[in-house]
Parts: C-alpha cells; sequence; structure tokens
C-alpha cells in the first residue's frame, strides 16, 4: 500500500504530481482504446488520491 508519511511524499507536490500522472495515464489508454489498463490506471488513481491527497501525512 502507500505510505504517506515516507519523507519522498511529504511534498504536497509529490502527492498531486503522482495522482495526476496515473489518472492522465488513465485517459491516455482511454483514448487509446484500452479500457481494461484505463480502469486499472483510474483505479490505482483513485486509490492514490485517497492516500495521499485525502488523508495525507500524519502532522
Amino acid at each position: 500500500m502507500i505510505n504517506p508519511n515516507h519523507p519522498i511524499l511529504r511534498p504536497l507536490w509529490v502527492r498531486l504530481l503522482i495522482v495526476t500522472a496515473l489518472l492522465m495515464w488513465s485517459v491516455l489508454e482511454f483514448v487509446d482504446g484500452n479500457l481494461f489498463w484505463a480502469v486499472v490506471f483510474l483505479v490505482a488513481g483513485g486509490f492514490a488520491f485517497n492516500a495521499l491527497i485525502m488523508r495525507g501525512p500524519e502532522a
């Protein structure tokens, strides 16, 4: 699972970059017609959003 307390994930821009990259890859796969991989990356992006943005690192 994703550990939002890891030092590399402390800055907000790193967490946003990871989530954005996963969601944009999902869009790329959808546009290319690969629905399976689009859903896989969409779920991964949603999981990352929940772990990194909604919960975030502990203070």
